[in-house]
């Protein structure tokens, strides 16, 4: 399993880099905030590792359910309008 973790997140990073590149010279970045996000990203993973072991694994798991499913109606929610209008105009 820890293999799979591995190459599931370097291939993550590598998709980064790829699309860090692609829009790196085509679309102005705002860099306070890139960097933001990334040190906030290292400072998570941090806290992460310390909360091993700590946190019951069915309770993350939950947890982490519970956020996809929130995250999939707020998305849901905001794209209403546009899926909506595709069938008015059908």
């Amino acid at each position: 399993m820890a293999v799979a973790i591995g190459t599931s997140l370097l291939v993550i990073t590598m998709k980064s880099f790829a699309g860090l590149g692609g829009y790196l010279f085509s679309v102005q970045l705002n860099w306070l905030i890139v960097f933001a996000f990334t040190a906030t990203a290292v400072a998570g993973s941090f806290v992460g590792v310390a909360l091993t072991g700590r946190i019951p694994e069915r309770a993350l798991r939950n947890a982490f359910g519970i956020f996809v499913l929130v995250m999939g109606v707020f998305v849901l929610i905001q794209e209403a309008p546009v899926l909506l209008s595709l069938f008015a105009t059908a």
